[in-house]
C-alpha cells in the first residue's frame, strides 16, 4: 500500500502542471511546490522503517496535493475539486492507521483556515464566509470519525487477522518442526490413521528403515503386506469388527494384530483410539521388541534349563527319556509334511504335554498356539509355526545336551540295595544269586518310572483344580531304559531276591483322588 501510494503522489506533478497552465495559476510554482510536498513521502520511504509511519506522511501528503488541487484548479469548477479532500479521507482508511486519518484531519482543517484568512481565492471561487468554512471543518470531522472507525475495523478484521494468522502459521511451522524432530529420532513407529483405516502423512522416521513405501494416503493394510501379508489380513478382517460397533471398542482393538516379523525384527503393535469410542483417528505405535524379546526368551531358556538341571539331578534316566522322546516327535512334527490331521494333533499333543511337564513352557506355549490354530482354522501348521518350533527346540536341545554328556549306560545303586547286596556276600548267598542280583542292576527301578508317573498325575490334578494321593509298590522291578532294550527282549524283571515270586506279585500303583472343597 505504501508503493501504490507513493506511485499515486508522483503522478501528480504533470496533472498540476496542466491546470495550472491552462487556468494560468502558475506552471512554475506547479512544478516546485508540488516536488516539495513530494519529497515528504519520498524521505519517508527512504528513512522510515516502520510501514504504519508512512500512512502518517501519506495521510499529511494527500491533504496537501488536494490545496494544490484546489489552487492550480482555480476556475468555475474550483469548489468541485474540494471533493479530492473526501475521497483521499476515505481512501486513507485502506491503511488501517487511524492516526493517519487523524494526521490528514488536521491538515486540511489548518490547510483551509490558514488560506481563508491569507489568500481565500486559493480555497473558494467567491467570497466565503465563515460559516462556509465552519461547514467544511464539520464534514472534515464527520467523515474522519466514520473513516478512522472503518480503519481500525478493517486493521482487526484484515491486515492484523492476516497478521495473527502468520503468526500462528509460523507457531505451527515450528511446533511441527518440532514434532517432525522428534518423530525423526525416536525409536518407536508412530503414525495415525482416520477410520478407512488410511495413514496420514506424518510419521515416525524409522518406519521408512521397516516398510518400502510409507506415504500418506495408503491404506494402513498395504503397509502391513509389504512385510506380512497373513498380517495384512488379520488386520483387515479385524479393523471391520472395530468399525462395526457391535463389541466394546477395546474388545476388538484387543483382536488387531499385536506382532509381526520383519526383515528379522519382531515388530509389537499397538492401538490407541484419539477420541474415545467415537475415535476419527487412530494411532498406532508399532515397537522393535527384536532385543527385548530375544533377552526374555534367553532368560526363559535359561530358567527352563535350570529347571531341567535340578531334573537331572534328581532323575536323570527320566529327563533322557524326555529328551530321546521329545527330539524323535520334533522330527516327526516339522517333516511331517504328508502325516494325516489326527496323526499330527497326536503328536503335537504329546509333545506339549512332556514340555510342560519338565518345565519347558516356551515349547509347550509354541505347541499350544499350533493346536489353537488347527483346531480354529482345520488346517495344518504352516511353515512359520513349523520353522519358530524347530527353532526354539534347537536352543534348548544344543544345551540340554551338553548338560546330559555323552549318552553312556550308567550303573547306579541305592542305599538298600548297595547294603543288601552287601549283607548278601556277608550271609554267604550263593554266586548265582550274586550273579543275577548284579546282572540287574543294568536295569532301571520301576519304582523311579513310577515316581515320574505320581509326579505327572499331581501336577495335572493340580491345574484341574483336584486333589490326589498316590502311593507305590514298585516290589524291586527293574525295566530296560527307554530305547536300550532289543527286539524281542522282555521290559522288566525282577531282582534275585523276588525272582521265584513273579507269577504272584505285581507293580502296582494306586491313585485316591478327592475332589477339593470348592471345585
Amino acid at each position: 500500500m505504501n508503493k501504490v501510494g507513493l506511485l499515486f503522489f508522483l503522478a501528480h506533478p504533470p496533472v498540476f502542471v496542466a491546470l495550472a497552465y491552462f487556468n494560468d495559476t502558475g506552471p512554475l510554482d506547479a512544478i516546485w511546490l508540488s516536488a516539495l510536498v513530494l519529497s515528504g513521502p519520498v524521505i519517508a520511504h527512504r528513512t522510515l522503517s516502520h510501514p504504519r509511519a508512512h500512512a502518517v506522511v501519506f495521510g499529511v501528503t494527500a491533504m496537501l496535493m488536494g490545496g494544490l488541487l484546489v489552487h492550480f484548479g482555480q476556475g468555475p469548477v474550483q469548489i468541485e475539486m474540494h471533493f479530492y479532500f473526501f475521497v483521499l479521507l476515505a481512501l486513507l482508511a485502506l491503511y488501517g492507521n487511524p492516526m493517519s486519518i487523524v494526521a490528514a484531519a488536521v491538515t486540511v482543517a489548518a490547510h483551509h483556515a490558514i488560506l481563508w484568512l491569507v489568500l481565500p481565492s486559493s480555497v473558494f471561487n467567491y467570497d466565503a464566509p465563515f460559516w462556509v468554512v465552519a461547514i467544511h471543518a464539520a464534514f472534515v470531522v464527520l467523515e474522519s470519525t466514520a473513516a478512522c472507525f472503518v480503519a481500525r475495523s478493517f486493521f482487526d478484521n484484515v491486515i492484523g487477522l492476516e497478521k495473527i494468522v502468520s503468526a500462528r502459521t509460523e507457531a505451527l511451522n515450528d511446533r511441527n518442526a518440532a514434532m517432525k524432530l522428534v518423530l525423526d529420532n525416536v525409536e518407536q513407529g508412530f503414525v495415525t490413521m482416520n477410520r478407512d483405516s488410511v495413514i496420514s502423512a506424518e510419521h515416525s522416521k524409522v518406519l521408512e528403515t521397516w516398510f518400502d513405501d510409507v506415504e500418506g494416503g495408503t491404506p494402513f493394510a498395504a503397509l502391513l503386506r509389504q512385510a506380512s501379508p497373513e498380517t495384512a489380513t488379520w488386520f483387515e478382517l479385524g479393523w471391520d469388527e472395530v468399525l462395526a460397533g457391535f463389541m466394546p471398542l477395546e474388545l476388538t482393538l484387543h483382536q488387531l494384530p499385536k506382532s509381526m516379523k520383519v526383515g528379522g525384527r519382531d515388530l509389537e503393535i499397538d492401538y490407541q483410539p484419539i477420541g474415545g469410542e467415537d475415535f476419527e483417528r487412530m494411532l498406532v505405535v508399532i515397537t522393535d521388541a527384536t532385543a527385548r524379546m530375544a533377552r526374555e526368551r534367553a532368560e526363559q531358556i535359561e530358567r527352563e534349563l535350570f529347571s531341567l538341571f535340578q531334573k537331572i539331578v534328581e532323575d536323570k534316566a527320566g529327563v533322557v527319556e524326555f529328551y530321546l522322546e521329545a527330539r524323535e516327535l520334533v522330527a516327526h512334527i516339522t517333516r511331517a509334511d504328508d502325516a494325516h490331521p489326527a496323526v499330527l494333533k497326536r503328536w503335537i499333543h504329546t509333545l506339549k504335554g512332556n514340555a510342560g511337564i519338565y518345565g519347558l513352557q516356551s515349547i509347550a506355549d509354541t505347541c499350544h498356539d499350533i493346536e489353537t490354530r488347527m483346531a480354529e482354522e482345520s488346517a495344518l501348521p504352516c511353515e512359520r509355526e513349523l520353522t519358530d518350533l524347530s527353532a526354539r527346540w534347537e536352543e534348548i536341545s544344543s544345551r540340554l545336551a551338553s548338560l546330559l554328556g555323552e549318552q553312556k549306560q550308567r550303573i547306579e545303586l541305592d542305599d538298600e540295595d548297595y547294603h543288601g547286596f552287601l549283607q548278601a556276600v556277608v550271609a554267604g548267598a550263593p554266586h548265582e544269586e550274586l550273579a543275577e542280583r548284579v546282572a540287574s542292576w543294568k536295569y532301571e527301578p520301576t519304582r523311579q518310572r513310577l515316581a515320574r508317573i505320581a509326579e505327572q498325575a499331581k501336577g495335572i490334578a493340580e491345574r484341574l483344580g483336584k486333589g490326589v494321593d498316590v502311593e507305590l509298590e514298585p516290589n524291586d522291578v527293574r525295566c530296560r531304559p527307554i530305547g536300550t532294550r532289543p527286539s524281542g527282549a522282555p521290559s522288566c524283571t525282577w531282582s534275585a531276591t523276588r525272582w521265584t515270586t513273579a507269577s504272584s506279585r505285581r507293580t502296582t500303583a494306586r491313585a485316591a483322588a478327592s475332589q477339593r472343597p470348592g471345585t
